[in-house]
């Protein structure tokens, strides 16, 4: 995570973040930047966690970070924290309904 955050901070200056979560298999971050010539404003909720077929990685992004660090930032943390990894075969079985699907071959 730390290697993933400091690409983004040697693009602006006006980086700032906060690791909420650091273990190899899994990591939460926050960070937010203001607006320079290179990169636009925007905050994202990052979460990098080992599943079952590799590293996923989940963002939420937003341009708008006054209204993400009042708003929004709770919601969707909590969204992305408690989001699981299914195996992708298991998944037919588990939360698709069969009744009302049909398997693409």
């Amino acid at each position: 995570m730390s290697n993933l955050l400091a690409g983004a901070a040697s693009r602006n200056n006006t980086f700032r973040s906060r690791i909420l979560k650091d273990r190899p298999e899994d990591s939460v971050a926050i960070w937010c930047v203001e607006k320079t010539p290179a990169m636009a404003a925007q905050c994202e909720i990052l979460r990098v966690t080992s599943s079952y077929e590799g590293i996923v990685s989940i963002h939420y992004v937003n341009k708008n970070p006054a209204y993400f660090t009042k708003y929004l930032q709770e919601d969707w943390l909590k969204i992305i924290r408690d989001v699981r990894i299914y195996y992708s075969y298991f998944r037919w079985d588990r939360v698709t309904g069969k009744e009302t699907s049909v398997q693409l071959q």
